[in-house]
């Protein structure tokens, strides 16, 4: 079994559409507050691997490409937040959504249930966030050590930002750098073809996210935690790709569900 394939299947939560068939691979289960307390040490530039993991033309770039990239999407999520911040004079996501015309609603999952999804920008301008999803990570939060490692936030708040980003994309299509930035696949004479990088999107959220809501970590910590509620194993397996992209050993600590939690698990990624 190839664990670190499936955990990008079903990975990468605040878009992902995984595939809750696959068999989940044997890998250890880690306590959650081991997993956000290792992650939120992982620094922001330090994600690009993961994030270019998920990217269909991943094979194009080669490490020094990636890197690169990676800052200049940093930049441009951080530039537009703070373009937010000065026009608006607030950096609460959902006070920025008013003021943009954005439709939010909150609904208890996705109608194809057999996603695992948190949020979701929808053209041309509403907002999708997944109250099951969220209401499990609340759960989560009330414990002392994970609340320790992720502070006193707001995942409605941070979700709704990174959906926002989006919105500002589509709005400012012709001269943001995540859009405008394209990669030539062709060349033959005159004739080009360019497309664009979606992973690029991706990181510019999440950077972001990270500075409206003042996270001292990437907002990409909250794909293994938000998954956890459904899934310990698929989280566990997701902890451990992210540690090895950076160069980490994840922690040997784990726990031992007992057979009917592991079921409910199961039913949970299912439903």
């Amino acid at each position: 079994m190839d664990w670190k394939k499936w955990a990008k299947d079903f990975g990468n939560s605040m878009i992902g559409k995984p595939d809750p068939d696959r068999n989940m691979p044997d890998v250890a289960v880690r306590p959650v507050s081991v997993i956000t307390a290792d992650l939120v040490k992982i620094q922001e530039d330090h994600w690009w691997k993961y994030a270019f993991s998920r990217e269909p033309l991943n094979e194009k770039f080669d490490d020094a490409n990636r890197r690169n990239l990676m800052q200049q999407a940093i930049a441009c999520g951080r530039k537009y937040a703070d373009e937010c911040i000065q026009k608006y004079g607030t950096s609460d996501a959902k006070e920025l959504a008013k003021a943009v015309g954005l439709n939010v609603d909150y609904p208890e999952q996705p109608q194809n249930g057999r996603r695992v999804l948190f949020a979701e920008y929808r053209d041309p301008n509403a907002v999708h966030i997944y109250e099951d999803g969220v209401r499990r990570g609340k759960a989560m939060l009330e414990k002392e050590d994970v609340r320790k490692s992720l502070g006193d936030i707001d995942l409605e708040n941070i979700l709704l930002s990174h959906e926002l980003f989006h919105w500002i994309e589509k709005e400012n299509e012709n001269t943001i750098w995540s859009r405008t930035y394209e990669l030539e696949l062709w060349k033959v004479g005159p004739v080009k073809n360019h497309t664009h990088i979606a992973c690029l999107s991706e990181i510019a959220a999440m950077s972001f996210a990270k500075k409206l809501n003042q996270l001292p970590y990437s907002a990409y910590v909250l794909d293994a935690f938000l998954d956890y509620g459904y899934s310990p194993k698929a989280a566990s397996a997701l902890y451990e790709e992210m540690m090895a992209d950076d160069n980490r050993s994840p922690s040997r600590t784990a726990v031992k569900a007992p057979a009917e939690e592991t079921e409910e698990e199961d039913k949970n990624v299912r439903s």
